[in-house]
């Protein structure tokens, strides 16, 4: 969750009577600007996680590639197969 935009449902309202679903508009009950600020935060969120996913991948780059190397060895591997590659690491 984001600080700035809080916990919100932003949901377009449907008018579900006789179909009209399909053949009306939606209706948000939002802004222009609560969806910008809404879409801002899931850029901010999204870059933040993306960061932290490459920061993961290469502090553990050397038990990845013991893994790839395992695998391409073996073809399939155990759960106790991974304590060997972290003490080898």
């Amino acid at each position: 969750m984001c600080e700035d935009v809080g916990q919100a449902i932003l949901e377009p309202r449907r008018n579900r009577y006789l179909g009209e679903e399909v053949m009306m508009p939606t209706e948000r009950d939002y802004s222009e600007t609560t969806a910008r600020e809404v879409d801002l935060a899931v850029r901010v969120l999204i870059g933040e996680s993306y960061e932290r996913a490459k920061q993961l991948l290469n502090v553990h780059a050397t038990e990845l590639v013991s893994g790839a190397v395992l695998l391409l060895e073996r073809e399939t591997s155990t759960p106790d197969d991974f304590p060997a590659l972290i003490k080898a690491a």
